[in-house]
């Protein structure tokens, strides 16, 4: 798909391994990020889309994750938490 990209091939990729959404390259015109946002939301709203990625082990609860936004502060506020617990832990990666 050109330059879209995985959740789990973005930088944040060891944030949590589980999510899949969508994250498109910096500099996007918002017009395709909107595009690309309400055919996901539309997609995540189909039953049977629903039941798949249930059954697969998706996690479909945060939908605030679901929007552009949404998954930025997801991000943002994992990376924090994480940063915090790696640094108190001492870790080499955590600076």
């Amino acid at each position: 798909m050109g330059g879209l990209r995985t959740h789990s091939k973005s930088n944040a990729a060891d944030i949590c391994r589980t999510r899949r959404r969508p994250v498109e390259e910096k500099g996007t015109p918002p017009e395709i990020t909107k595009k690309l946002s309400d055919a996901l939301l539309k997609a995540l709203k189909d039953p049977g889309t629903r039941k798949r990625i249930l059954d697969l082990g998706g996690d479909l609860s945060n939908e605030a994750a679901q929007t552009p936004d949404g998954l930025r502060k997801l991000v943002e506020s994992e990376v924090a938490r994480w940063s915090k617990a790696l640094k108190g832990a001492g870790t080499a990666e955590a600076k």
